[in-house]
Formats: structure tokens, C-alpha cells, sequence
């Protein structure tokens, strides 16, 4: 039976079929080679008009996201390889089992889209653009939600481009870039409105672009005179992180390049994610050697981890950030709510026997939820551990708007693989979003400050060893509309399409 779901016409076709979808993993960062998604797409849509029914339609975009997703989250599998002995036997179902669980997805957008639009005509177009969109929004929201990449992205390497992320975010981004990579195969229809549809295209491009560069030309980056940042970057190996033996050299490296000379004392210093391996709220003496570190008015920002006791209970585990002052008091913390799935927790642990790739043989408890934190005499922050810097519209709390997105991650796990370049590409995308810049500390990198229009101020490359020292940008005064009304302006126009499609199939 399954088989049968998933044969569609020859050999060739399905092979044709998971190209494409390769294609437009190559249109995506840190490939970047967007004309590929203009290609790749109108083959993807000839290859439908093949299909002669809704089994094989739901086929054809299976195996289109199959390849997708197999080139685009490939490097999952690198997390497995850092504890070889014990993951190895794990490593084809890394790599093929994120395909193949979202491949699906994929094979219900071709699926709903030859519902819609069972002729050939510009209309398949327009519902493939719908469905597909569709499909990442429910990606980003099912079960824990996985919104890695969404295809908006393809214009990473356009900033003007990416500027109407501010107004419907990524997938609203995505959206529209769907409606333009799909409008050669409309163009190429027999259809009296070709030559509209070419000068809508063409014309909207334009638009976007010039009122992208209009906006980056009339808000230039703002700085905030009060802090004197620097971000450490250690570039420690994730097979020496789960050494317990080297947990205090680890840490004295943290120390050593926080103390680097420079000009002026930074007064805010930020620590990847579990930088410190061991609860240091709980150390004194730790938090003494870092607050020798700081000038009066200066604030360390780490990652840790937390421990909080439970009666007649096992303590509960939090992967955690920690704000140290010159006292050494912990001023403000904040736990990860947003936990990796067989990364930080093993769902069914029980059943599988299996340990979290991270957190070994506990599981990780989730936080309450996104938060300011306030700090006397410092911009506020919305603090994102590891992967919540994906999730559009979840990265800051609704009620208390920050000045900054504080994003700690260690994405040595990866190592250089593509994984990291499209995690920095997603929580730029969030600056853009919210209006918000963005201080980002990784472990192995990529470490940087992001203006709140995209602007990379300053980085560190992935896979360098040393410190960072910047200016903080300033927010944008006025919030962006994506920042005050979420998707909803995405869905409205959803929803429309879907509601003319239906129109229009019923006359």
C-alpha cells in the first residue's frame, strides 16, 4: 500500500522530482543561489501537470521535499557523531528520518494544490504558492513546531529584499516569493492574462526591493553610547563540553578571553550557551572569578545551568542563562522553554531506552515561557537559548517589549556544516521582524550584532577562537507592523487565496 502511495510515473520522474527539491535547498543559506528557487519550482509544477491522480500528486511532492529536506537538515546528523560509540548505529535514521517525517507535508501541499486547481492553468500556480506556505506554517506549529528555513530565506543575500519581513514576517516573505518563483510556469500558460502576470512580477519585485532600499537608506544603524560590549567566542569542541574532566579548564578559557585588554572595559560581556557547565548559582567562588572580571558598572551574561530541588522528587534540570554582576549576585535568569525534541529530552524514554543526545540520562524542564529581563542601567533583553531564535512571533513577550534579542547557542554540535550559517540567517530574520537587534554569542559561532533592519554590524566567523568587542544598536523607535500583529496579516492573505481558489473552482 505504501508503495503504491508513493510510486508516481517513472523512475526518472521521482528522481526529477527529489532534484527539484534539492534545487531549492541550494536556493537557501549558506548556499544562496536564489535563482534556483525560479527555476526549480515551475519544474516542480510541470512535473505535477504529470500526475494523473491524488495519490500520485501527493507522491510527486513527497519525493520533491524528500530531497528537500534531506540536503537542507543534513547536518543533523553531525550531533550523533560527536559520541560515536554510542550514536553511530543511529546515523541513517539522522539523516534519512527528518525527510522522511516532513516529506509528507510536502505531498499534502501538491496534494490540496491538485484539489484546487485540477487543470492546467495560472491558478495551479497560485494554489501551489498557498499549500506550500501553508505547509511551513504548520511545520513551525505541530507538535513542538521545526520552522527551520523557511523558504523566505532565499533572499538572505538581498537584504533590501528581506525588509518586508517587518511588515508579514518570514512566511508572509515566503508567501510572496512563492507567488514570483511559480509566476514562469503561470507565464507559460495559455492564458489571455500571460503578459499581466509577467508585469505583476516584474512589478512587484521592484517594489519590494526599492521600498527595502528606501527603508535601509532613511534608518541607519543607531548606537547605544552607554555599552561597550564584547562577546566571547571560545570555540570549544563538543567532544571536550562533555569531558567532565575538563569542565574548570573550560571555564578558566571563558575567563581568559573575557579579560583581553581593550581600550575601554567592556561592561557587558556575553557567554554562549552553557558556557559554564555546572549550576552557578550555586558557586560562589565561580561567580567571584567572574565578577573580578567586571568594572562597576559592568554585567556578565552566561549560559549554565540550573538546579532546583524537588521534595521526595529528583531535582529538576534547566538549560539556563545567568546575569552576574560586579558583586557577583545573580541579577536575573532565564530558563529555555522551547526544548529540542531527543536533544535536551527523550520523549518516551522509557520505551526507547534511549539517553537525550545532550542532556544524557535527564531530561531538561521546560521554562515558562519568552520574557524581558531589566538591568539598572542597561537596554532590556529578550533572552533565546539555542533553537528558540527560529520561531517567528515567539521570540519576545507580548506585554514588555525589549531592547535587544539576547540569543546564546552552541552550535558545535554541527560543526562546519551548513547548520549554523542558516541558524544565524534565522535569528537575523527575527531583528528584521521585530524591529529588534539581535547579540548573538556561540560557542564555535557564528557570533555577531545584528542592527534591527539585518544589518550584520560585526561577527566572528564560524570556527574562530576569540572575543568580539562592538557597539550595541538602538531598537527602532516605532514597532513594525509584523511586531504588533504577529501572522495574522499572513494567514488573512492565506486564507483569501484559499477562499478565491475554492470561488473560482466551483464556477
Amino acid at each position: 500500500m505504501e508503495q503504491r502511495i508513493l510510486s508516481f510515473g517513472k523512475g526518472w520522474e521521482r528522481s526529477l522530482a527529489i532534484l527539484s527539491g534539492i534545487l531549492v535547498a541550494l536556493a537557501l543559506p549558506p548556499f544562496s543561489i536564489f535563482p534556483l528557487a525560479f527555476l526549480a519550482f515551475p519544474a516542480f509544477l510541470v512535473l505535477l501537470d504529470r500526475a494523473q491522480n491524488r495519490r500520485q500528486a501527493f507522491s510527486i511532492g513527497f519525493w520533491f521535499g524528500f530531497g528537500h529536506f534531506l540536503l537542507l537538515l543534513h547536518w543533523i546528523v553531525l550531533a550523533l557523531l560527536t559520541d560515536v560509540d554510542k550514536y553511530a548505529w543511529l546515523t541513517p535514521l539522522a539523516l534519512l528520518g527528518p525527510a522522511l517525517g516532513l516529506a509528507p507535508i510536502s505531498g499534502l501541499s501538491t496534494l490540496a494544490t491538485f484539489v484546487l486547481a485540477p487543470c492546467r492553468t495560472p491558478r495551479r500556480a497560485l494554489a501551489l504558492a498557498a499549500t506550500w506556505s501553508a505547509g511551513e506554517w504548520l511545520r513551525g506549529h505541530l507538535f513542538t513546531g521545526f520552522p527551520w528555513m523557511p523558504i523566505g530565506h532565499v533572499w538572505d543575500p538581498v537584504l533590501s529584499m528581506l525588509q518586508s519581513a517587518s511588515l508579514w514576517g518570514v512566511y508572509g516573505l515566503g508567501l510572496i516569493t512563492l507567488l514570483l518563483a511559480t509566476s514562469p510556469y503561470a507565464i507559460l500558460q495559455p492564458c489571455p492574462r500571460r503578459k499581466t502576470i509577467k508585469y505583476i512580477a516584474i512589478t512587484s519585485i521592484l517594489l519590494l526591493a526599492g521600498w527595502g532600499h528606501i527603508r535601509l537608506i532613511t534608518h541607519p544603524t543607531q548606537f547605544d553610547p552607554r555599552i561597550r560590549l564584547r562577546i566571547v567566542q571560545p570555540g570549544i569542541s563538543q567532544h571536550d563540553k562533555a569531558d567532565m574532566t575538563k569542565t574548570a579548564d573550560i571555564f578558566r578559557q571563558h575567563l581568559t578571553l573575557s579579560a583581553q585588554s581593550s581600550a575601554a572595559p567592556p561592561n557587558l560581556v556575553l557567554w554562549p550557551e552553557t558556557a559554564v557547565i555546572f549550576p552557578l548559582a550555586e558557586d560562589e567562588v565561580a561567580r567571584q572569578m567572574i565578577a573580578s572580571l567586571l568594572p562597576d558598572d559592568g554585567l556578565l551574561i552566561t549560559g549554565t545551568l540550573r538546579r532546583q530541588p524537588q521534595e521526595n522528587a529528583a531535582s529538576l534540570y534547566f538549560n539556563s542563562l545567568a546575569a552576574i554582576n560586579r558583586q557577583g549576585l545573580v541579577v536575573a535568569s532565564y530558563d529555555k522553554f522551547h526544548l529540542v525534541p531527543f536533544g535536551e529530552y527523550m520523549p518516551a524514554r522509557e520505551i526507547l531506552k534511549l539517553d537525550a543526545i545532550a542532556a544524557s540520562n535527564i531530561d531538561f524542564s521546560e521554562g515558562p515561557g519568552p520574557r524581558t529581563l531589566h538591568f539598572p542601567d542597561m537596554p532590556s533583553a529578550s533572552p533565546l537559548i539555542c533553537f528558540e531564535a527560529i520561531f517567528p512571533g515567539n521570540v519576545t513577550s507580548p506585554e514588555d517589549r525589549p531592547d535587544v534579542l539576547l540569543a546564546l547557542t552552541n552550535d558545535g554540535w554541527f560543526g562546519h556544516s551548513s547548520g549554523p550559517y542558516q541558524h544565524f540567517a534565522m535569528a537575523r530574520m527575527r531583528s528584521i521582524e521585530e524591529g529588534i537587534p539581535l547579540l548573538r554569542a556561540a560557542n564555535t559561532g557564528i557570533s555577531g550584532v545584528v542592527d534591527p533592519l539585518g544589518r550584520i554590524t560585526a561577527h566572528l566567523d564560524l570556527g574562530k577562537t576569540g572575543v568580539l568587542d562592538a557597539k550595541l544598536p538602538k531598537p527602532m523607535v516605532a514597532e513594525p507592523p509584523y511586531a504588533r500583529f504577529g501572522n495574522t496579516p499572513f494567514l488573512a492573505l492565506l486564507l483569501g487565496i484559499f477562499f478565491y481558489m475554492v470561488v473560482k473552482q466551483r464556477r
